[in-house]
């Protein structure tokens, strides 16, 4: 009898458990919130798929890179922003970048090839395949916010990518919130 107690017990305790499981967040409301406060988040949809720069471990290689600021070597403002999702499958990483171009708070810029002048965007998967922004498959980043006191950039972002074969990659509800 005591036996049988027991089970109801822990049938009960289990199916009450069971219930109140909260559910994993999945599409735009796993993303980060969209913040100007310098949290380094890095995350978008890629097709869809929830895209977070993030490694697996506290050893991995670095998941994410902000820099802002005049470059010797070119001799002009660059802009990099990129980010590595290695828990993802496939490992996979988004670079967005610009040559000559001054970054200011509500600057819109729109996503192209690669060239100085021009901000441009990259999709990578394990290295081997890449997307590219071109004259056709375009986007745009817009930064929210530059505070270059406290090093902090922040920004929405999309694109339309496309490989050597001709496959696309659509990246959408792009958000940044980055220290440099």
């Amino acid at each position: 009898m005591k036996t049988l107690k027991y089970i109801i017990i822990i049938i009960s305790y289990l199916s009450l458990s069971a219930s109140s499981c909260k559910k994993d967040n999945t599409g735009i409301d796993a993303l980060p919130a969209a913040t100007q406060e310098g949290k380094n988040t890095f995350g978008c949809l890629v097709n869809g798929e929830v895209f977070i720069a993030r490694t697996r471990g506290l050893f991995g290689p670095p998941y994410f890179a902000c820099e802002y600021g005049f470059n010797s070597v070119t001799n002009s403002l660059r802009f990099l922003l990129k980010g590595t999702d290695s828990i993802r499958e496939p490992f996979s990483s988004i670079t967005i970048s610009s040559t000559g171009i001054s970054l200011i708070s509500g600057t819109k810029l729109n996503l192209r090839e690669l060239k100085d002048g021009n901000a441009n965007a990259r999709y990578s998967e394990t290295l081997i395949d890449e997307f590219n922004t071109n004259a056709i498959s375009k986007g745009e980043i817009t930064i929210t916010k530059l505070d270059e006191s406290k090093r902090i950039i922040s920004g929405t972002f999309w694109f339309d990518a496309v490989n050597e074969t001709g496959e696309k990659v659509e990246v959408r509800e792009g958000r940044f919130d980055m220290k440099y």
